[in-house]
């Protein structure tokens, strides 16, 4: 089940946004993984209808509208590789938050499949939707684990391809 919420709050990790630059931040623990994603809504207006008043941004209200297309859209945010193989990535609920001039919209996932079979997983993450997306967008990734220990940070240009296999633990 998709959710979409619209709010005035601002949440933690979801704050002020800049358009062409989006994050990735996906955890890898023992048991279970998980991923969170957030794009500037300025930048999806390339990937569809959404600007309906043709202003050049997006408000509450277009992305209200917009709710199954967007959807449509956040299931492409993240593709990820465990060992090889192609991690099922099942969208869980996708959050529209007001943060000063700037909307953004924060994508939640849940990697059941996304565990490595051995210590020394390889992980590999890309983001089709980035590629999408105006030429000079850019991906800022951060690999945790599940204490939240930092393990990689890498910025990925448009393709949204890792330049580099991750050695998960």
């Amino acid at each position: 089940m998709v959710v979409l919420l619209c709010t005035g709050a601002t949440l933690q990790s979801a704050d002020a946004h800049d358009p062409g630059m989006s994050s990735a931040t996906v955890t890898v623990g023992i048991e279970r993984a998980s991923a969170v994603v957030v794009f500037a809504a300025s930048d999806l207006i390339s990937l569809g209808e959404f600007d309906r008043n043709g202003d050049g941004r997006l408000n509450s209200e277009e992305i209200a509208q917009a709710k199954s297309e967007l959807e449509a859209v956040a299931g492409d945010a993240l593709a990820l590789r465990m060992d090889g193989i192609r991690a099922a990535a099942s969208v869980v609920a996708i959050t529209v938050v007001e943060a000063g001039e700037e909307i953004v919209m924060r994508i939640d996932f849940a990697l059941p499949n996304a565990v490595p079979a051995e210590p020394s997983g390889i992980i590999e993450i890309r983001s089709p939707l980035a590629e999408r997306l105006p030429y000079g967008h850019r991906v800022f990734v951060r690999l945790l684990n599940e204490d939240g220990t930092v393990l990689h940070t890498q910025l990925l240009d448009r393709s949204g391809e890792l330049r580099e296999k991750l050695a998960v633990r």
